[in-house]
């Protein structure tokens, strides 16, 4: 190798930049919607992709000779991770038109450990894809009817920074 060394505790950015993260996220199902909490509960699968700049090997052009891939060698330059998470999010409930009733139920991504100036998270822009996928063509609970799945991304100031939040 040409002396190469990695540390798990620093972010894979190649100068001061943030590292860019893309997510998406596919829902599996919902599983149930609480009324007495005020919760819901679905299983969902969450993509997340990212430049590592310590995986290029540009300079490192006598090892391509070694890979056979019908002479057609691309490096990703990059980490691609998926989760399958069981998650509970708040709704926002209120029953003062009951049966006609709306609630609003969010999920909020974000990253603990870093701000904004050290991961800038972004939706995974697809030209046939959204962000945020359905994996069944209808998701049903009983007492409920399910609309308007969507996706944001908006900016909150803590005490460490400002932080992307994907919802």
């Amino acid at each position: 190798m040409s002396g190469r060394s990695s540390d798990g505790s620093l972010l894979p950015i190649e100068s001061d930049d943030s590292q860019c993260t893309s997510d998406k996220v596919w829902v599996q199902e919902v599983n149930a919607i609480n009324e007495i909490t005020s919760d819901f509960d679905m299983d969902i699968y969450v993509t997340e992709l990212w430049v590592d700049y310590a995986l290029k090997y540009e300079d490192m052009n006598p090892c391509k000779n070694n890979l056979s891939l019908n002479n057609e060698v691309k490096f990703l330059k990059g980490v691609w991770i998926n989760y399958r998470v069981q998650v509970r999010g708040p709704c926002a409930m209120d029953f003062s038109t009951f049966p006609i009733d709306t609630h609003q139920c969010f999920l909020t991504l974000e990253s603990f450990n870093y701000n904004n100036q050290e991961v800038d998270m972004r939706w995974l822009k697809s030209p046939t894809q959204p962000p945020l996928t359905l994996l069944k063509e209808s998701i049903e609970l009983p007492d409920f009817v399910l609309t308007n799945y969507s996706t944001f991304m908006a900016h909150v100031v803590y005490p460490a920074g400002i932080a992307k939040e994907g919802g």
